[in-house]
Protein backbone atom coordinates (compact mmCIF):
# COMPACT_ATOMS: atom_id res chain seq x y z
CA UNK A 1 0.00 0.00 0.00
CA UNK A 2 0.96 3.18 -0.76
CA UNK A 3 2.64 5.82 1.95
CA UNK A 4 4.12 9.44 2.14
CA UNK A 5 7.29 9.87 3.56
CA UNK A 6 7.04 11.78 6.70
CA UNK A 7 8.56 10.68 9.10
CA UNK A 8 12.54 10.63 10.44
CA UNK A 9 13.38 6.76 9.83
CA UNK A 10 14.89 4.52 11.39
CA UNK A 11 14.19 6.12 14.84
CA UNK A 12 17.57 4.69 17.39
CA UNK A 13 17.08 1.58 19.10
CA UNK A 14 19.43 2.92 22.39
CA UNK A 15 20.55 1.44 25.55
CA UNK A 16 19.41 2.54 29.05
CA UNK A 17 22.57 1.91 31.48
CA UNK A 18 21.78 3.79 34.45
CA UNK A 19 17.92 2.33 34.41
CA UNK A 20 19.21 -0.95 33.94
CA UNK A 21 21.72 -1.22 36.68
CA UNK A 22 18.83 0.07 38.92
CA UNK A 23 16.45 -2.61 38.03
CA UNK A 24 18.32 -5.21 37.32
CA UNK A 25 17.45 -6.14 34.11
CA UNK A 26 19.20 -4.88 30.48
CA UNK A 27 16.93 -2.59 29.39
CA UNK A 28 16.52 -1.01 25.96
CA UNK A 29 14.38 1.90 24.30
CA UNK A 30 13.33 2.11 21.17
CA UNK A 31 13.08 5.89 20.16
CA UNK A 32 9.69 6.36 18.58
CA UNK A 33 9.23 9.55 20.50
CA UNK A 34 11.78 10.74 17.30
CA UNK A 35 10.12 10.56 14.12
CA UNK A 36 10.08 14.13 13.01
CA UNK A 37 8.99 17.44 13.77
CA UNK A 38 5.81 17.47 13.14
CA UNK A 39 5.44 19.07 16.13
CA UNK A 40 6.78 16.18 18.02
CA UNK A 41 4.25 13.48 16.59
CA UNK A 42 5.76 10.71 17.81
CA UNK A 43 4.12 7.28 17.21
CA UNK A 44 1.38 9.30 15.05
CA UNK A 45 3.51 10.08 12.30
CA UNK A 46 4.48 6.24 10.61
CA UNK A 47 0.34 5.66 11.10
CA UNK A 48 -0.31 8.69 9.32
CA UNK A 49 1.94 8.11 6.31
CA UNK A 50 -0.22 5.43 5.19
CA UNK A 51 -3.78 7.41 6.41
CA UNK A 52 -2.49 10.23 4.54
CA UNK A 53 -2.12 8.29 1.08
CA UNK A 54 -5.29 6.73 0.87
CA UNK A 55 -7.35 10.31 1.89
CA UNK A 56 -4.95 11.64 -1.52
CA UNK A 57 -6.52 8.77 -3.64
CA UNK A 58 -9.81 9.04 -2.57
CA UNK A 59 -9.80 12.78 -3.26
CA UNK A 60 -10.50 14.19 -0.06
CA UNK A 61 -9.61 17.93 0.68
CA UNK A 62 -11.19 17.75 4.54
CA UNK A 63 -9.23 16.04 7.33
CA UNK A 64 -11.75 14.58 10.55
CA UNK A 65 -10.41 12.82 13.53
CA UNK A 66 -11.16 12.92 16.91
CA UNK A 67 -9.47 12.87 20.34
CA UNK A 68 -9.02 14.46 24.01
CA UNK A 69 -8.32 18.21 24.44
CA UNK A 70 -4.74 17.67 24.92
CA UNK A 71 -4.32 14.50 21.76
CA UNK A 72 -1.18 13.97 20.26
CA UNK A 73 -2.44 12.34 17.77
CA UNK A 74 -5.04 15.29 16.94
CA UNK A 75 -2.14 18.33 16.87
CA UNK A 76 -0.02 15.51 14.67
CA UNK A 77 -3.28 15.00 12.29
CA UNK A 78 -3.79 18.91 12.12
CA UNK A 79 -0.36 19.73 11.62
CA UNK A 80 0.14 17.23 9.02
CA UNK A 81 -3.30 18.17 7.32
CA UNK A 82 -1.95 21.79 6.74
CA UNK A 83 1.48 20.46 5.37
CA UNK A 84 -0.13 18.39 2.76
CA UNK A 85 -2.76 21.44 1.24
CA UNK A 86 -5.41 19.43 3.81
CA UNK A 87 -8.35 21.47 5.83
CA UNK A 88 -8.41 20.25 9.29
CA UNK A 89 -11.07 19.59 11.45
CA UNK A 90 -10.48 18.50 15.20
CA UNK A 91 -13.70 16.97 17.15
CA UNK A 92 -12.28 17.28 21.05
CA UNK A 93 -13.74 15.56 23.72
CA UNK A 94 -14.48 18.28 27.06
CA UNK A 95 -14.76 21.67 26.92
CA UNK A 96 -12.55 24.52 25.69
CA UNK A 97 -10.00 25.75 28.71
CA UNK A 98 -9.74 29.02 29.59
CA UNK A 99 -6.34 29.22 27.66
CA UNK A 100 -5.09 26.59 25.61
CA UNK A 101 -2.15 25.27 26.36
CA UNK A 102 0.84 22.73 24.75
CA UNK A 103 -1.10 20.39 22.15
CA UNK A 104 -4.26 23.07 22.28
CA UNK A 105 -2.38 25.96 21.65
CA UNK A 106 -0.22 24.30 18.81
CA UNK A 107 -3.61 23.08 17.33
CA UNK A 108 -5.15 26.93 17.10
CA UNK A 109 -1.34 28.14 15.95
CA UNK A 110 -1.82 25.45 12.98
CA UNK A 111 -4.74 26.79 12.31
CA UNK A 112 -7.17 23.88 12.31
CA UNK A 113 -10.45 24.21 13.22
CA UNK A 114 -11.69 22.96 16.57
CA UNK A 115 -15.12 21.49 17.86
CA UNK A 116 -15.45 20.40 20.93
CA UNK A 117 -17.99 17.52 22.75
CA UNK A 118 -18.63 15.36 25.14
CA UNK A 119 -18.30 11.58 24.11
CA UNK A 120 -19.23 8.65 26.76
CA UNK A 121 -17.16 5.80 24.80
CA UNK A 122 -14.83 5.28 22.05
CA UNK A 123 -17.94 4.23 19.17
CA UNK A 124 -19.75 7.65 20.24
CA UNK A 125 -16.24 9.37 19.09
CA UNK A 126 -16.78 7.58 15.82
CA UNK A 127 -20.03 8.44 15.61
CA UNK A 128 -19.62 12.10 15.75
CA UNK A 129 -17.17 11.55 13.37
CA UNK A 130 -19.64 10.34 10.70
CA UNK A 131 -22.10 12.72 11.57
CA UNK A 132 -19.77 15.71 11.28
CA UNK A 133 -18.59 14.35 7.71
CA UNK A 134 -22.27 14.26 6.48
CA UNK A 135 -22.68 17.92 7.11
CA UNK A 136 -19.79 19.02 5.73
CA UNK A 137 -20.53 16.68 2.51
CA UNK A 138 -23.76 18.70 2.49
CA UNK A 139 -21.44 21.99 2.14
CA UNK A 140 -19.66 20.51 -0.80
CA UNK A 141 -16.72 19.31 1.41
CA UNK A 142 -14.56 15.83 0.55
CA UNK A 143 -14.12 14.97 4.49
CA UNK A 144 -11.97 11.97 5.07
CA UNK A 145 -12.60 10.47 8.57
CA UNK A 146 -9.29 9.47 10.65
CA UNK A 147 -10.52 7.42 13.88
CA UNK A 148 -9.13 8.10 17.22
CA UNK A 149 -4.89 7.52 17.11
CA UNK A 150 -5.39 6.93 13.68
CA UNK A 151 -6.03 3.25 14.64
CA UNK A 152 -7.41 1.36 11.88
CA UNK A 153 -6.14 -1.28 9.48
CA UNK A 154 -4.28 1.24 7.33
CA UNK A 155 -2.51 2.80 10.51
CA UNK A 156 -2.16 -0.29 11.49
CA UNK A 157 1.02 -0.87 8.90
CA UNK A 158 3.11 2.17 10.28
CA UNK A 159 3.86 -0.06 13.25
CA UNK A 160 4.40 -3.35 10.87
CA UNK A 161 7.44 -1.49 9.54
CA UNK A 162 8.29 0.02 12.69
CA UNK A 163 8.69 -3.86 14.06
CA UNK A 164 10.63 -4.77 11.02
CA UNK A 165 12.84 -1.69 11.61
CA UNK A 166 13.78 -2.70 14.64
CA UNK A 167 14.16 -6.51 14.24
CA UNK A 168 16.97 -5.76 12.07
CA UNK A 169 18.79 -3.25 14.55
CA UNK A 170 17.98 -6.03 17.23
CA UNK A 171 19.76 -8.46 14.69
CA UNK A 172 23.01 -5.86 13.91
CA UNK A 173 23.33 -5.55 17.75
CA UNK A 174 23.05 -9.38 18.29
CA UNK A 175 20.31 -8.15 21.03
CA UNK A 176 17.61 -11.16 21.74
CA UNK A 177 15.00 -9.63 23.77
CA UNK A 178 12.59 -11.42 26.73
CA UNK A 179 10.05 -8.86 27.31
CA UNK A 180 8.72 -6.03 25.22
CA UNK A 181 6.29 -3.14 26.71
CA UNK A 182 4.42 -0.63 24.33
CA UNK A 183 1.30 1.43 25.16
CA UNK A 184 -1.72 0.17 24.48
CA UNK A 185 -4.13 3.10 24.10
CA UNK A 186 -6.08 3.19 20.76
CA UNK A 187 -5.02 -0.17 19.58
CA UNK A 188 -3.59 0.67 16.30
CA UNK A 189 0.31 0.71 17.55
CA UNK A 190 0.12 -2.68 19.23
CA UNK A 191 -1.69 -3.64 16.48
CA UNK A 192 1.01 -2.91 14.05
CA UNK A 193 3.65 -4.34 16.43
CA UNK A 194 2.01 -7.96 16.82
CA UNK A 195 1.71 -7.95 13.37
CA UNK A 196 5.57 -7.57 12.91
CA UNK A 197 6.01 -9.67 16.03
CA UNK A 198 4.60 -12.99 14.53
CA UNK A 199 5.66 -12.00 10.81
CA UNK A 200 9.12 -12.36 12.58
CA UNK A 201 8.16 -15.47 14.34
CA UNK A 202 9.86 -13.11 17.87
CA UNK A 203 10.07 -15.18 20.95
CA UNK A 204 9.88 -12.77 23.24
CA UNK A 205 6.80 -11.96 25.55
CA UNK A 206 4.62 -8.46 23.87
CA UNK A 207 2.98 -6.70 26.50
CA UNK A 208 0.40 -3.47 26.01
CA UNK A 209 -0.17 -1.11 28.72
CA UNK A 210 -3.73 0.38 28.31
CA UNK A 211 -4.03 4.35 29.52
CA UNK A 212 -7.90 4.37 28.82
CA UNK A 213 -9.80 1.76 27.69
CA UNK A 214 -10.41 -1.84 29.86
CA UNK A 215 -8.97 -4.96 29.09
CA UNK A 216 -11.84 -6.15 26.71
CA UNK A 217 -12.27 -3.23 25.28
CA UNK A 218 -8.87 -2.48 23.87
CA UNK A 219 -8.44 -6.11 23.06
CA UNK A 220 -11.42 -5.86 20.88
CA UNK A 221 -10.12 -2.50 19.24
CA UNK A 222 -6.68 -4.29 18.52
CA UNK A 223 -8.26 -7.18 16.92
CA UNK A 224 -10.22 -5.29 14.75
CA UNK A 225 -7.45 -2.86 13.68
CA UNK A 226 -5.47 -6.29 12.52
CA UNK A 227 -8.11 -7.71 10.93
CA UNK A 228 -8.91 -4.46 8.70
CA UNK A 229 -4.94 -4.31 8.01
CA UNK A 230 -4.22 -8.85 6.86
CA UNK A 231 -6.21 -7.52 3.38
CA UNK A 232 -3.58 -5.33 2.87
CA UNK A 233 -0.66 -7.48 3.47
CA UNK A 234 1.74 -8.94 1.17
CA UNK A 235 1.88 -12.64 0.07
CA UNK A 236 4.97 -12.74 2.24
CA UNK A 237 3.19 -12.37 5.49
CA UNK A 238 0.20 -14.77 4.52
CA UNK A 239 0.96 -17.00 8.09
CA UNK A 240 0.22 -13.38 9.63
CA UNK A 241 -3.14 -13.95 11.86
CA UNK A 242 -5.50 -11.69 13.93
CA UNK A 243 -5.10 -13.37 17.52
CA UNK A 244 -7.59 -14.58 19.81
CA UNK A 245 -8.58 -12.49 22.98
CA UNK A 246 -7.11 -14.54 24.99
CA UNK A 247 -3.60 -14.80 22.98
CA UNK A 248 -3.34 -10.79 23.57
CA UNK A 249 -1.71 -9.91 27.19
CA UNK A 250 -2.61 -6.67 27.66
CA UNK A 251 -3.22 -4.96 31.45
CA UNK A 252 -5.62 -2.12 32.27
CA UNK A 253 -4.31 -2.11 35.79
CA UNK A 254 -2.80 1.02 35.52
CA UNK A 255 -5.07 3.60 34.27
CA UNK A 256 -5.62 5.00 37.53
CA UNK A 257 -8.52 7.52 37.98
CA UNK A 258 -8.90 7.67 33.99
CA UNK A 259 -7.68 8.69 30.60
CA UNK A 260 -5.26 11.43 31.04
CA UNK A 261 -5.30 12.44 34.46
CA UNK A 262 -1.68 11.22 36.08
CA UNK A 263 -0.71 8.38 38.74
CA UNK A 264 1.50 8.72 41.35
CA UNK A 265 3.13 5.22 39.78
CA UNK A 266 3.39 6.92 36.69
CA UNK A 267 4.76 10.32 37.64
CA UNK A 268 7.08 8.20 39.81
CA UNK A 269 8.47 6.11 36.45
CA UNK A 270 8.69 9.58 34.33
CA UNK A 271 10.61 11.28 36.60
CA UNK A 272 13.02 8.28 37.16
CA UNK A 273 12.91 8.00 33.15
CA UNK A 274 13.92 11.86 33.13
CA UNK A 275 16.27 11.82 35.94
CA UNK A 276 18.75 8.80 34.92
CA UNK A 277 18.35 8.43 31.10
CA UNK A 278 17.38 12.41 30.37
CA UNK A 279 14.80 10.81 28.34
CA UNK A 280 11.05 12.33 28.70
CA UNK A 281 7.73 10.40 29.15
CA UNK A 282 4.50 11.86 29.03
CA UNK A 283 1.73 11.11 31.88
CA UNK A 284 -1.21 9.98 29.42
CA UNK A 285 0.22 7.14 28.00
CA UNK A 286 4.22 6.01 28.32
CA UNK A 287 4.72 6.64 31.81
CA UNK A 288 1.98 4.35 32.81
CA UNK A 289 3.20 1.86 30.39
CA UNK A 290 6.57 2.35 32.16
CA UNK A 291 5.40 2.17 35.42
CA UNK A 292 3.65 -1.45 34.30
CA UNK A 293 7.49 -2.50 32.92
CA UNK A 294 8.70 -1.38 36.41
CA UNK A 295 5.92 -3.15 38.52
CA UNK A 296 6.45 -6.30 37.13
CA UNK A 297 10.12 -5.97 37.56
CA UNK A 298 9.20 -5.41 41.65
CA UNK A 299 6.89 -8.26 41.62
CA UNK A 300 9.28 -10.71 40.10
CA UNK A 301 7.22 -11.52 36.82
CA UNK A 302 10.32 -9.97 34.52
CA UNK A 303 13.26 -11.81 36.53
CA UNK A 304 16.85 -10.27 37.02
CA UNK A 305 18.89 -9.97 33.93
CA UNK A 306 16.00 -9.78 31.85
CA UNK A 307 16.42 -8.05 28.22
CA UNK A 308 13.49 -5.70 27.79
CA UNK A 309 12.33 -3.62 25.13
CA UNK A 310 10.06 -0.43 26.18
CA UNK A 311 8.65 1.45 23.00
CA UNK A 312 8.90 4.97 23.85
CA UNK A 313 5.95 6.26 21.53
CA UNK A 314 6.18 9.82 22.03
CA UNK A 315 3.68 12.78 23.76
CA UNK A 316 5.68 14.67 25.77
CA UNK A 317 3.97 18.10 24.97
CA UNK A 318 1.27 17.38 26.55
CA UNK A 319 3.35 17.85 29.59
CA UNK A 320 3.30 21.05 29.52
CA UNK A 321 -0.50 21.30 30.22
CA UNK A 322 -0.34 19.73 33.52
CA UNK A 323 -1.62 21.74 36.34
CA UNK A 324 0.06 22.74 39.49
CA UNK A 325 3.12 21.99 40.99
CA UNK A 326 4.22 18.19 40.62
CA UNK A 327 7.46 18.57 42.15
Amino acid sequence: MKRIPLAQKPTPLQPLPRLSEQLNINLWIKRDDLTGDMVTGGNKIRKLEYIFADAQAKGADTILTTGGPQSNHAKTTAAIAKKLGFDPVLLLAGKPPEKPTANLLINELIGARIKFFFPRHPREMDEALEKLAEELQQEGRKPYIIPVGGSNGIGSLGYLDAYLEMEQQRIERELQFDWEFVTAGSGGTFAGIHLGHQAVQASSHLVGISPWLSTADIKQRIIECMEQALPLLGPSLSTVQAPLPEQLDVSDAYIGKGYGKPTEAGMNALKLMASEESILLDHVYTAKAFSGLIDMVENGQITPGSNVLFWHTGGAPGLFALEGDRR
